[in-house]
């Protein structure tokens, strides 16, 4: 009857040993483990975050946004002109007029330009021809010939829009070819010094690399499924970050190779000039952020050459007719284009773009998954003591207890083997 009693009282030890050591070591030793853990150094704080701690920062409407990390700067880029926001790369313009005491000739030769540096050439000319949709061809031709390709071109009966791309060597050779296709009416050129911007980029790159590779190590060796997770995570964000920057140096080496021309083919005017329009056409004009938007002002009339300005009605505006912007925040935004002529008249466009916020989990959502958590972390720790606990108890049940019950019960017959003494 004691052999009866004891097993049932042995079993329930062991599952109370299973469950308490599984809930120490799936929920408790996380929590010790993450204040000394670092993932790397940029991203510590946030590959730490226990169950708990992520609960508590849904409870409280507390996000990776909100708790240190400053939303990206809008990204605008216009064609002649590149203009990068951002809090880690800053761009060092040095754009100049024509004419014959300025630093760049109508040539679009350079001057004072220190050798090995990265270079972006730009030109805007403005042509009288006899016939706009000729001339476009022609100058389709040029580019052609000398490497080029026709980056965009739009044309009518009386005006031609057409944007080259020339290999920088054949820079100067495209603008001479070009400027004979007609009669000069206005001609700019410009220039961006990105070396610094170039080299921070690739630092950048190279540091967010080194990141990867570090938590590519530590998700290797990684033994808990919440770390994991929180790894993967860091991880993800680290990925889109070398995107992005990657995308970033593959743009700005592009425009360093190739100089861009704008070139307006216009029918010369013989009558009273017309009134100045400016029609406005955006693609797309609603997603999720951050959302990229590519903005044409399309200018007419008036007296040449234009002044076009965008305000985007999020803080930052930009000159030039062809542009991409980066709306980094959610809200609806009227964008506004303004075009003065050389007699300073003004028209003026606008258009609405809808920006929405990405998908986030709900309140129940991460409570869920934080229970979720929980319950895998308990269930981990479990079989974790159990794969030491039941060795050890199957050792002791097998062996050590049946020589227990021997000894037991050869005391017993020995103490009934002894003679009782008499009770007088």
């Amino acid at each position: 009857m004691v052999q009866k009693r004891g097993f049932p009282n042995v079993l329930v030890v062991l599952m109370a040993v299973l469950v308490l050591g599984g809930s120490v070591v799936g929920v408790v030793v996380p929590l010790l483990r993450a204040g000394h853990e670092e993932l790397s150094s940029s991203s510590s704080a946030t590959a730490n975050l226990s169950g708990l701690t992520s609960f508590a920062g849904s409870v409280f409407g507390i996000t990776g946004a909100s708790a240190g990390s400053a939303p990206a700067a809008p990204l605008t880029t216009v064609l002649g002109t590149t203009t990068i926001a951002t809090s880690t790369v800053t761009t060092f313009s040095s754009t100049t007029e024509t004419g014959p005491d300025k630093g760049t000739t109508y040539d679009g030769s350079p001057a004072g330009i220190a050798p090995n540096s990265d270079i972006e050439f730009f030109s805007n000319l403005t042509l009288n021809v006899s016939n706009p949709s000729e001339s476009l061809q022609k100058a389709a031709e040029i580019a052609s010939s000398l490497g080029g390709y026709v980056a965009s071109s739009t044309y009518s009966a009386s005006l031609a829009t057409v944007t080259l791309r020339v290999p920088g060597e054949n820079y100067q050779s495209a603008l001479a070819q070009l400027g004979a296709l007609g009669t000069v009416v206005s001609a700019s050129s410009s220039s961006d010094d990105v070396t610094v911007q170039y080299t921070d980029l690739n630092a950048t790159l190279q540091s967010l690399l080194t990141e990867q590779t570090s938590l590519l190590k530590l998700l290797s060796q990684s033994n808990s499924v919440n770390a994991t997770l929180d790894i993967e995570s860091v991880l993800q964000k680290t990925d889109a970050q070398i995107n992005s920057v990657e995308s970033s140096i593959l743009q700005t080496a592009q425009l360093i190779e190739y100089a861009t021309i704008g070139i307006d083919f216009q029918t010369p005017v013989a009558h009273a000039l017309s009134p100045l329009v400016v029609k406005l056409s955006a693609t797309p004009l609603t997603g999720m952020s951050p959302l990229s938007v590519t903005l044409n002002a399309v200018v007419s009339g008036g007296v040449q050459p234009y002044f076009v300005n965008f305000n985007f009605g999020d803080g930052t505006s930009a000159q030039g007719q062809q542009l991409i912007h980066q709306f980094t925040q959610a809200g609806r935004y009227n964008v506004t284009v303004s075009a003065t002529d050389q007699s300073g008249n003004v028209s003026l466009a606008w258009i609405l773009v809808n920006v929405t916020s990405p998908p986030v989990a709900s309140g129940v959502t991460a409570f869920g998954a934080c229970v979720w958590g929980l319950f895998t972390g308990v269930v981990e720790g479990i079989i974790e003591v159990a794969a030491i606990v039941l060795p050890v108890f199957a050792v002791l049940y097998v062996g050590v207890l049946p020589a227990y019950r021997r000894f037991s019960r050869t005391k017993q017959a020995d103490r009934a083997a002894e003679p009782q003494p008499e009770i007088p």
